[in-house]
């Protein structure tokens, strides 16, 4: 029978520990890159996020700016890494790149309808010409009215026959009855400048009643308000 020494057996054992500590080795070796390579990517992920999340602030800012906030590639470059910006309709949509790292987010930008501000504050009724109504772009590159739906308390045989803007002549057509939409020629707002009513005239006295307008915008949006104007 053969048997083994004791420097044999010592051996062995030496051999034995030597592969569990190469065994060992490779699975810390291995622990270690993997996290490394966890830690790297959470590190691009993070800095993508962050050029990605100025992207939008850039957006909105330039929107509000009354600015195109399309950027197209290569983009802009922010914190090590960039971002471009696209637009289709009310969707604007985010690239952030950081190195390897790419990130996509987007947003709904304001409509038309929350980019114009309407004051009535200062309403008058002059018999059948309502008047000193204002409103004005406070964002976007434009806004369009594109359509107007006036009703009034107590409606009989009276219309809505006349509305103009500044110096422009938008309804000119056989008269409106209350609660019924009257197509606008658009009037095109690019500026920040106020615009006033000058003249929304219908076909009978009007004072004492109350209105409800609705301004309908171009991109289907609409403001609302509800109003009893001064009696000249």
């Amino acid at each position: 029978m053969t048997t083994f020494s004791e420097k044999g057996l010592s051996a062995l054992a030496a051999i034995a520990v030597m592969v569990l500590l190469s065994v060992l080795g490779l699975a810390v070796a291995s622990v270690v890159s993997n996290s490394k390579e966890i830690y790297r990517d959470q590190y691009f992920y993070d800095r993508t996020s962050y050029v990605t999340q100025a992207g939008i602030e850039y957006a909105m800012r330039k929107i509000y700016e009354g600015a195109n906030p399309v950027v197209d590639p290569p983009g802009i470059n922010f914190g090590g890494g960039n971002f471009t910006i696209s637009r289709a309709g009310r969707q604007v949509t985010v690239t952030g790149t950081y190195s390897t790292s790419q990130a996509v987010h987007s947003v709904t930008s304001p409509s038309h309808a929350d980019c114009t501000e309407f004051d009535l504050t200062h309403a008058e009724i002059d018999n059948e010409k309502l008047s000193h109504i204002q409103f004005q772009k406070i964002c976007l590159e434009q806004t369009v009215l594109d359509k107007i739906n006036i009703s009034w308390s107590n409606p009989g045989t009276e219309g809505l026959q006349k509305v103009r803007v500044e110096s422009s002549t938008i309804y000119d057509n056989p008269p409106v009855p209350s609660g019924q939409v009257a197509e606008l020629a658009d009037y095109i707002m690019n500026g920040g400048n106020n615009n006033n009513f000058n003249e929304i005239k219908f076909t009978n006295d009007m004072e004492g009643k109350t209105f409800t307008i609705s301004f309908i915008m171009g991109d289907g949006s609409a403001e609302s308000y509800t109003f009893t104007p001064d009696d000249d």
